[in-house]
């Protein structure tokens, strides 16, 4: 019901709708995703998977606009469990560019700041 009512408002420009990922409730939520982990605790593979999925999710749903954040954190070698040196990072990089690439190609996004 809640999702019908936030349709509406959104349809007749009195709101906008944003999706927040948490690996232990973002749709598409699995048991291997380990519950309470926060994204900057993930393997960079798991977390381009996930990211990939909200989008496409979220897309399907009709909403025009997306947001990606991140923490500062994620690009600082030894800031994160996964992201102990500059390699890391430069890997941490290249697989959040693999999904602004798919949004941009598959989606037809564009990007603005």
């Amino acid at each position: 019901m809640s999702a019908a009512v936030l349709r509406s408002l959104l349809a007749a420009g009195r709101c906008e709708v944003g999706a927040h990922l948490h690996p232990w409730s973002s749709p598409p939520y699995r048991e291997e995703d380990l519950v309470g982990r926060h994204p900057s605790q993930l393997p960079d593979d798991l977390l381009e998977r996930q990211l990939r999925e909200l989008t496409e999710a979220i897309a399907a749903d009709g909403v025009a606009t997306l947001n990606i954040v991140f923490h500062s954190s994620e690009l600082l070698p030894g800031g994160s469990p996964y992201h102990r040196n500059q390699g890391a990072v430069d890997a941490f990089f290249a697989a959040f560019e693999r999904v602004v690439e798919h949004i941009m190609e598959s989606m037809g996004a564009t990007s603005m700041t």
